[in-house]
């Protein structure tokens, strides 16, 4: 059941859309219920709202941002399955069919979109080729694009597919998210950052700075004119002698002029360089550290956002395999213009595995709970204060408005 449908059974049933959806999750409750990792925050954010999406199976609308993303995710996928069966990596030509196809699959459901086909072909063929000359060369993948399921209680599964397994230089193994964003994924702040990039600012003006810069430069080529054009008299053969022995004089005055203001633009331009010289040297001095911190800082906010999710999947891989992943590592394509960057970011799991576990057998409590005659009400609120669910926050409190 897709999100439209359900909006139209909630509209003609004449309860609350609330008491409509409760009773829905509560009809639903005997089948068999999958636990995403990409629902695990969802479910402790909104409960109402995961609920909804996998115990009745309502679909959210596909957005542009999601196909884009879907269709990127199929041509890393085709580029490391090359790689682990030995086949080399692939060209972007060659992965791009994979966009080609995700796209025919997935673009029939968007709705209304404001690009075509072709244009998200060629956006996602743009992100796609930083990421491949970036990242895939130097990437040791275990695995790409594998489904794990733990069958561990009664009529409820985990279930998940990675992204890619990882091996780490050290030997550890690291499970891996790709993610498309529009904007940069950063963390707060660090002391010195703002100083560090006006630095950075005022050294690319500095780099930009030439001779025509100089307060004196255009003294200098007046100066350069008159020496030209005192030259030019004394070249016509209608200049008596006597004219000549006055424009040599004239002359003289100008070159050495013209030399004098030579050197004082000469001397701005050392200044210049001098300045150069310093400020690329504090830049050496202080970036190190800096950049360090603001890594550390960029890697608490992965963690922070999509730790749970990462230690979902590793909690998964290591019930399939009894291999430990002790690292989390997001690999971020932003969407700059007109050159995307990507971002890796790694970060420690041992944190969120324990609290994943926490998750889950909180979930499946709560399963068993409305299995067991617990009212849906109690077990799975509403939550209108997040973003997980905006879409039928949204579409509550219309059809409310609207009765």
């Amino acid at each position: 059941m897709r999100m439209s449908n359900l909006k139209e059974v909630i509209a003609t049933s004449g309860h609350h859309p609330l008491h409509t959806v409760w009773g829905m999750i509560e009809q639903a409750a005997n089948n068999h219920i999958t636990i995403r990792p990409s629902g695990i925050v969802e479910f402790l954010d909104n409960p109402f709202s995961w609920a909804t999406k996998q115990i009745v199976g309502v679909l959210s609308p596909s957005s542009e941002a999601t196909v884009l993303g879907t269709a990127v995710h199929a041509a890393a996928e085709f580029g490391y399955r090359c790689i682990l069966d030995n086949q080399g990596l692939p060209s972007v030509e060659e992965c791009a069919v994979a966009i080609d196809e995700s796209l025919k699959n997935e673009y029939v459901w968007l709705e209304n979109p404001t690009m075509t086909i072709e244009q998200m072909t060629t956006e996602a063929i743009r992100l796609f080729t930083v990421y491949h000359t970036e990242v895939m060369p130097f990437a040791n993948p275990v695995a790409a694009e594998e489904r794990f399921v733990l069958e561990a209680w009664d009529g409820i599964q985990l279930a998940g597919t990675t992204d890619r397994i990882e091996r780490r230089a050290d030997g550890t193994l690291a499970i891996t998210d790709i993610k498309t964003s529009a904007k940069n994924l950063s963390g707060e702040k660090v002391e010195g950052s703002d100083e560090l990039k006006a630095m950075r600012q005022k050294l690319k003006e500095l780099n930009k700075l030439s001779e025509r810069h100089a307060p004196q430069y255009n003294d200098l080529k007046e100066a350069g004119k008159v020496v030209k054009e005192i030259q030019r008299k004394l070249g016509l053969k209608k200049t008596t002698e006597e004219e000549k022995a006055m424009l040599q004089v004239d002359l003289e005055e100008a070159e050495t002029s013209l030399v004098e203001l030579q050197g004082e633009v000469d001397k701005w331009l050392e200044g210049v360089q001098e300045e150069r010289d310093q400020l690329q040297t504090e830049i050496d001095r202080i970036a190190p550290d800096i950049e360090k911190r603001q890594y550390e800082a960029d890697c608490l906010a992965a963690m922070h956002k999509h730790g749970l999710q990462l230690a979902s999947y590793a909690f998964l891989y290591e019930a399939a395999t009894g291999n430990t992943i002790d690292w989390g590592r997001i690999e971020v394509i932003i969407k700059y213009d007109p050159t995307p960057v990507v971002k890796i970011l790694e970060f420690p799991l041992h944190i969120y595995k324990r609290e994943c576990a926490m998750a889950v057998d909180l979930m499946v409590e709560a399963i068993q709970a409305l299995r067991a005659g617990t009212p849906a009400r109690l077990l799975f609120r509403m939550n209108p204060e997040t973003f997980r669910g905006s879409e039928l926050t949204e579409m509550v409190r219309e059809i409310v408005m609207a009765s």
